[in-house]
């Protein structure tokens, strides 16, 4: 890890990506990255946003410079340890980054356990102290929980059934996703976001778990079939250096958090509006779409149930009390 950060600081000290502005500029200058590769993303443009709106509401006092996933020799699944180790100061990341560096937080990425939108709303109320907690006891500040709408299943190749999923080769980006894709039959590969398209055409995999809004919007151009049946959801979470946030006046960091807090909300319903537009976008291109089914939602919910147990024992008496806790919110 030392010999990592010294070689990320000694970059830093020569990319012309992050010369430091001058000291009159602004009193505090964060870094920021995250995995999105476009910067035409709605979500990368909320991240934008929020940086823009953190300088307004501390009159210039914190300045934020962000750049697209991909565009710094930075790969999204450290992207947490980057921020934690001051390499940068903010940032949006995914639950492939942020479930390896706080594992309890995968249990807002469990296959089949949340029905819908509502359900996720209700684990997110119930984890949100706790990931605070643990993402503070390693120097980072959550900000905020976004989600993207349920990731359905995509795929190069005839995609029409979940059966038909079986022996084909899924970029996933958690354990979890993992567990569902090999219950499944399929072949789960782990690829960071900004290398899924030079993937897809290699044949690297043929399938991808993802929503309209996220990466279908990215990838559609390369994928034929949409199977519109949820395996589970993808929080993202807006962060920051703790050491950073505590060091500014306390009106400033309450401001931030507020801002934060509200980017999410605002960012989970931009991207709920959009499935649907985009999906029927799809169809009309060309691409060949198909309504998820409540038997095929069963099936995964049913198929998945034992390994919620499995996933929370791994993990250890804690993990296991914060399952049963949300299984009983969930009435699950």
């Amino acid at each position: 890890m030392k010999i990592a950060r010294a070689l990320w600081l000694a970059w830093l000290a020569i990319s012309p990506w992050f010369i430091t502005p001058p000291a009159s500029a602004a009193e505090f200058n964060w870094r920021c990255y995250t995995y999105l590769p476009s910067s035409t993303d709605p979500a990368y443009q909320a991240l934008v946003a929020l940086a823009r709106d953190i300088g307004t509401a501390t009159n210039g006092a914190v300045s934020i410079t962000c750049n697209v996933g991909g565009s710094l020799p930075i790969k999204s699944s450290t992207i947490p340890s980057a921020i934690r180790d001051n390499v940068l100061q903010f940032g949006l990341t995914d639950s492939g980054s942020y479930t390896g560096f706080v594992p309890i937080a995968g249990l807002l990425s469990l296959p089949g356990l949340y029905a819908n939108d509502a359900a996720l709303d209700t684990g997110i109320r119930l984890l949100t102290p706790l990931l605070d907690q643990q993402l503070a006891s390693k120097n980072v500040k959550l900000l905020g929980i976004s989600y993207y709408p349920p990731q359905v299943l995509w795929s190069t190749q005839k995609l029409t059934s979940l059966a038909e999923l079986k022996g084909q080769k899924i970029r996933v980006t958690t354990a979890e996703q993992a567990e569902f894709a090999k219950r499944a039959g399929a072949i789960p590969v782990s690829i960071d976001t900004p290398e899924v398209s030079a993937a897809l055409q290699r044949g690297i995999v043929s399938a991808v778990l993802t929503s309209s809004s996220g990466g279908g919007r990215i990838w559609h151009d390369l994928l034929k079939y949409n199977l519109r049946t949820g395996a589970n959801y993808v929080a993202v979470i807006f962060t920051a250096n703790l050491a950073d946030f505590n060091k500014l006046p306390p009106d400033m960091r309450q401001k931030i958090s507020a801002l934060g807090a509200t980017a999410a909300a605002n960012l989970t319903r931009l991207l709920r509006t959009n499935e649907t537009s985009l999906t029927d976008g799809f169809a009309k291109s060309g691409m060949t779409v198909i309504p998820g089914s409540d038997s095929d939602e069963k099936s995964i919910t049913a198929m998945m149930r034992p390994y919620w147990s499995e996933w929370a024992k791994s993990r250890g008496p804690d993990a296991e009390q914060q399952l049963a806790r949300l299984r009983a919110a969930l009435g699950q």
